[in-house]
């Protein structure tokens, strides 16, 4: 699946594209850069000119203290944008970085505001990508305050297996993540020794395996009801082939919403 594949299949759990909206963002995905892995593309407190649509590659964003301390916010992985809470802020509220090298799409301020005027529909999904940026917030923020460190590690890996899945880059439960123990130490609040712990606990108790970069979930509803996952955020328990939204839906349909 080509990287703008990636995003099509992202917006498409939450409505089905018609040709007008697909035409509309292959245009928009047109513009394309090529990072290197450990390249900084936002910088917090700083402002940025650009929106990006991460097409290949991973990316995290991070937040950090003065004196050096980091706390990963959240993984970025292909069909996800950056900076486009950049531009409504005025500043990146939070640094972002490859992991990996990345190919991404660029675009301006301007074509969000023309998303907006001449494609509603796409401008909603964007609005929904963004709500589970928050969402993916939330479920950390409860990792960290409540989980215990065997259920934060479980419930970050289903995770992360569902969001892959989504595009297409994660099946029968195996999926190659190119996070070493600090980042994920450092998205949980976790010292490195205690998470190397904690995946042994978890493939002693046969719920999933971690080898390198590759991670395999052996046993997928256990592991979700033991670290309370749920995901309804995902747009991953919708029955197959509904959506949030479906054409024909257009700017006429709003004037009766009030």
């Amino acid at each position: 699946m080509a990287g703008e594949e990636r995003f099509f299949q992202k917006l498409r759990a939450f409505l089905e594209l018609d040709p007008d909206e697909a035409a509309f963002l292959t245009q928009l995905l047109k513009r394309r850069r090529q990072c290197l892995d450990g390249e900084s593309l936002l910088v917090q407190g700083e402002s940025h000119p650009a929106t990006f649509v991460l097409l290949d590659g991973w990316a995290v964003r991070h937040k950090a203290l003065e004196n050096g301390r980091r706390q990963i916010l959240n993984v970025i992985l292909p069909g996800d944008t950056i900076g486009l809470e950049a531009h409504v802020i005025g500043h990146a509220p939070a640094s972002v970085t490859t992991l990996t090298e990345c190919t991404l799409a660029e675009f301006r301020p301007a074509a969000t505001v023309r998303m907006l005027a001449e494609q509603p529909r796409l401008a909603a999904a964007m609005l929904w990508a963004t709500a589970r940026e928050e969402a993916f917030l939330g479920e950390r923020l409860l990792s960290l305050g409540r989980r215990p460190a065997i259920d934060r590690v479980g419930n970050f890996i289903v995770e992360l297996y569902h969001r892959l899945r989504l595009v297409g880059l994660a099946d029968g439960g195996t999926f190659v993540a190119p996070l070493n123990l600090d980042h994920i130490a450092d998205a949980l609040g976790l010292s490195l020794v205690h998470v190397s712990r904690t995946f042994g606990r978890l493939r002693q108790a046969k719920l999933l395996l971690r080898r390198g970069h590759s991670i395999t979930i052996l046993d997928l509803p256990e592991i979700e009801k033991r670290t309370e996952f749920a995901g309804l955020y995902l747009g991953r328990r919708l029955p197959v082939g509904e959506r949030f939204l479906r054409a024909p839906f257009s700017a006429d349909d709003l004037k009766d919403c009030f």
